[in-house]
């Protein structure tokens, strides 16, 4: 009879530990989560045994403006941007995904002119 009350106690302890352990991942998995929404970033996916499930996918977004010209409009406000100030102000307003191969198709188009950024990474953006 010892060993099985033995054997009860040692299985509660474990599972005190095991309760202890996850808090601590739970907590740390909150401590990510606020540093996430502070910064801005959201996560795509849920976290299995959260009961949260992944959020619905995005409809197909409505604009005013083409993709084209809204950018060649910043442009003419701004005359030079870089790819990531075109990035910031195209998510700003709603549209998915990034301006990338939208600012390609127009500098293929030779309506925008790009020129590398020297000594650091990205490119500029003006209109010809």
């Amino acid at each position: 009879m010892e060993k099985s009350a033995t054997s009860a106690s040692t299985l509660q302890r474990v599972i005190r530990d095991l309760q202890k352990q996850r808090d601590k991942h739970m907590s740390a998995i909150a401590d990510i989560d606020a540093a996430f929404k502070a910064y801005g970033i959201k996560t795509d996916k849920a976290r299995k045994g959260s009961g949260k499930k992944a959020p619905a996918k995005k409809k197909r977004g409505r604009f005013n403006k083409t993709a084209e010209q809204f950018i060649t409009d910043l442009l003419k406000k701004n005359k030079r941007l870089s790819t990531r100030e075109v990035n910031i102000r195209w998510s700003r307003i709603g549209r998915g995904g990034s301006a990338d191969n939208t600012l390609l198709n127009l500098v293929n188009n030779k309506t925008v002119k790009r020129e590398k950024i020297k000594g650091g990474r990205g490119s500029t953006y003006q209109l010809r």
